[in-house]
């Protein structure tokens, strides 16, 4: 009884440390104003998961009580006004300007905003490598890559908008005169142990409303293309199509490489994409890519199925395909992420509710993100000394693509560079039909390589 007991008391408090707010209902009676209790509280600003537990006599019984009227909507809460104009302000006089972002897709209204705002002051905008969201159109000519640390040295004016931690260190230097801004519901982040970074004003606010208002301040001050702005914009344009170009020639020399390349399988994606796929990703040392290759996807039709660990990608495939169930949507993900996922009930799903998604694996024979911090910290350790990386290897790698078959879905490993396109068209062809795919791309194995393309410059 008491290590029931303590289970259940160490269950309550991580459900705690990972929830909005959590309760047990005790009176049938509370069921529908508890439920809608916590839908309020779900979608109030800042959005985030709830717990609701409910006893299951009380799922079998009559219900004593209506549901109360539907709730009202809460109006967002917008940054305080006077920020806001100090904001305006400081940015409209910068004379390098420079926006960093993680989630400000979370609203493809916002990116229309930011958008509009980064035109108005010829404002580089750069995204993190660990960006949830497409949060700016990645073929823009202000949008600078997934690096904010390159520019921390040249910027006068940083405004971070919907960041978790946008550099590492959090101690990069900056210039001395850099003002920092940050925006957003959460700007503190209040749920990691630490955030050291240097901010000079603070925005706590709903960011699509006190994007409005900041947007109305700024035009006031700026006009689009104007002199310096315009100035500032064709900067950012020339380091834009030389960052493209580099990436393309990056991908490109690798087509014959063996075993197969990251990026050249990432490349040869963005080449048979359909414009209306829908992408969750669920990767560590192959993100930057997929971020770079990928960069025709729109606000919206990107998300990150990695939350605080690996085992959620395939599930929050499966969600948005049950949300879009005419739209093609791709779980991209490393084999490491695969065998956390509970990957067999997944495909299950994708059998029994006709819901056909293709998976890409990206399949490195093991875990590499945690095996390639050894050699750079440990370098004189054992691990390095014999070349004996315990716990990293997935090897000998199952045949996915077997599994995939046993549940009715086309499968194909894949192992030459020149069968990449083509095995991912079948794959996109399987599930246009109706058919769950898998393609599993055999890559250079994590136990034999150092490399890491997210390390790329």
């Amino acid at each position: 009884m008491a290590r029931r007991s303590s289970r259940y008391r160490w269950a309550g408090a991580a459900r705690r440390s990972l929830l909005k707010w959590s309760y047990g209902i005790n009176a049938k009676s509370l069921l529908p104003s508890t439920i809608q209790r916590a839908c309020q509280l779900a979608m109030g600003t800042p959005k985030g998961p709830v717990f609701v537990s409910i006893p299951m006599e009380y799922l079998f019984d009559k219900m004593t009580k209506n549901a109360a009227a539907e709730n009202v909507p809460l109006p967002a809460p917008m940054a305080d006004p006077a920020a806001i104009a100090e904001l305006a302000e400081l940015l409209s006089a910068a004379k390098n300007p420079v926006i960093v972002t993680e989630e400000a897709g979370s609203s493809p209204a916002v990116v229309e905003q930011l958008v509009e705002l980064a035109e108005l002051l010829g404002a580089g905008v750069v995204e993190s490598r660990a960006s949830s969201y497409v949060n700016f159109p990645r073929t823009h000519p202000l949008h600078d890559g997934f690096e904010p640390q390159e520019f921390l040295q040249e910027a006068d004016a940083i405004l971070l908008l919907g960041v978790v931690a946008p550099w590492h260190p959090a101690s990069k230097k900056l210039n001395p005169g850099t003002k920092v801004a940050v925006l957003s519901d959460n700007p503190l982040r209040s749920e990691l142990p630490y955030w050291g970074f240097p901010v000079n004003q603070i925005l706590t606010g709903e960011i699509e409303s006190s994007m409005k208002y900041l947007l109305d301040a700024v035009k006031k001050k700026v006009s689009k293309g104007t002199g310096d702005a315009a100035r500032r914009a064709e900067t950012w344009r020339g380091r834009h199509d030389a960052r493209r170009a580099s990436w393309k020639e990056d991908a490109v020399c690798r087509k014959e490489q063996k075993p197969i390349d990251t990026r050249w399988v990432t490349y040869e994606l963005a080449q048979v994409i359909p414009p209306d796929a829908i992408v969750v990703e669920e990767t560590i040392t192959h993100r930057l890519s997929i971020h770079r290759y990928l960069d025709m996807l729109k606000p919206g039709t990107f998300f990150a199925g990695c939350i605080g660990g690996l085992g959620t990608g395939t599930g929050t495939a499966l969600g948005v395909k049950a949300a879009n169930p005419k739209r093609p949507v791709l779980c991209l993900i490393g084999d490491g992420a695969f065998n956390y996922d509970p990957g067999l009930a997944a495909l299950g799903v994708c059998q029994e509710h006709n819901l056909p998604i293709m998976i890409v694996l990206y399949n490195n024979y093991g875990y590499h993100s945690q095996k390639s911090g050894v050699p750079r910290f440990f370098p004189d350790g054992f691990a390095v000394k014999n070349q004996d990386f315990i716990g990293i290897s997935i090897n000998p790698s199952p045949d996915y693509a077997t599994i995939a078959r046993a549940f009715d879905g086309y499968g194909e490993k894949v192992e030459e560079p020149g069968e990449v396109r083509a095995a991912l068209q079948r794959g996109l062809k399987a599930i246009a039909a109706g058919q769950l795919a898998l393609i599993d791309v055999r890559l250079a194995k994590a136990a034999e390589t150092n490399e890491r393309p997210d390390r790329a410059n």
